[in-house]
């Protein structure tokens, strides 16, 4: 099923920011404005299309539900070799760089990625063995993977491992691991942390003034 490319509708850029997005809108709604346009139904099926594209680009959970949804279709029909894996790592970068400035949304990041890391991709890529081609594939899907929090990069790390052929590799994603793990710790106990400083400043204060 082909996807519609409402940025094409808004006339916009894929990078275009949500006020841009609705100057476009209200000038392209003026123009093609049923009560504009009276009888014209070109010009009403024109308003329908611009309205759509409005809706959803303008709202951040639509507009970023929208690209992954144009980025799986692409591809659904595609032959599997290492040069079409490869452009779909270019892609969801490409898509995920759009976004990135919204809230991502980790459930479809993680699951775009893990589909395109498949069991069959994988061993597509296994089998041919192109060193620099892998490589190439593997700091992509690093780089993709970079705004994705510790416990949803922990279940892409080893696919991320298995593409990884020397301990270079394997140290940079470790590394990346425990980085994302130790991010993960404060957050959950950055609230604990800040009582108990708060409470050493109190003592330390009491005890100077006493």
């Amino acid at each position: 099923m082909k996807i519609e490319d409402h940025y094409q509708t808004l006339q916009v850029s894929h990078n275009a920011s949500p006020e841009e997005i609705r100057k476009s809108f209200r000038k392209l709604a003026i123009q093609y404005h049923p009560d504009k346009n009276e009888g014209n139904s070109l010009s009403e099926e024109r308003f329908k299309e611009i309205k759509e594209a409005y809706e959803i680009l303008y709202n951040t959970q639509k507009r970023q539900e929208y690209h992954y949804k144009r980025f799986a279709s692409v591809y659904e029909y595609s032959i599997l070799t290492p040069g079409f894996i490869l452009k779909q790592c270019l892609e969801l970068k490409k898509f995920t760089s759009v976004i990135q400035h919204y809230h991502i949304n980790y459930d479809l990041l993680t699951h775009q990625i893990k589909e395109i890391l498949s069991e069959q991709s994988l061993a597509v890529l296994e089998k041919e063995n192109d060193l620099s081609l892998n490589k190439n594939i593997l700091q992509l899907m690093i780089d993709t993977s970079d705004p994705l929090p510790y416990p949803y990069f922990l279940t892409i790390a080893p696919l991320l491992l298995s593409l990884s052929k020397n301990e270079k590799n394997n140290a940079t994603i470790q590394s990346i691991i425990t980085y994302k793990k130790r991010v993960h710790t404060f957050e959950k106990n950055k609230l604990l942390i800040a009582v108990i400083i708060a409470s050493i400043i109190c003592i330390l204060i009491y005890s100077a003034t006493d």
